[in-house]
């Protein structure tokens, strides 16, 4: 029911971050973007500090080509779990996209201190990253 109402505009309260995470992913899937982010404003306590949903918001952000909203959720996501390397990697290709070169410095840091094994792969597979460090 929630999807319904929803996608007609309206914003319902939800209280768990799984259930705000799951009606997220089936109105991404029906492409219902300005919809996914008014449930995220309405929940942005719960959005911040969660990295699925601000994972979730970065999609909606990047579907929408705002990047910078985009790398801002990024961010939120990775200081959410800093234990995914995968979110360093995406924040790189943001980043580049949005000509923020002092944060792909900042992401290849953390990549490199954090994840060593991951940093070697990405800057043997992606020549460019050099110029930028």
């Amino acid at each position: 029911m929630a999807f319904v109402v929803t996608v007609l505009g309206n914003v319902p309260t939800l209280s768990k971050p799984g259930t705000l995470a799951s009606l997220a992913r089936q109105l991404l899937a029906a492409g219902a973007v300005p919809q996914v982010l008014a449930l995220f404003d309405a929940h942005d306590a719960m959005v911040v500090g969660n990295s699925t949903l601000s994972l979730l918001r970065a999609d909606c952000h990047k579907e929408l080509g705002e990047t910078r909203s985009e790398l801002v959720a990024l961010d939120h996501a990775f200081k959410a779990d800093p234990t995914r390397w995968q979110t360093l990697v995406r924040m790189i290709w943001c980043a580049n996209r949005c000509d923020r070169p002092q944060v792909i410095r900042w992401a290849l840091t953390h990549l490199e201190n954090d994840f060593p094994e991951r940093y070697s792969a990405y800057v043997g597979n992606h020549e460019w990253v050099r110029f930028v460090a």
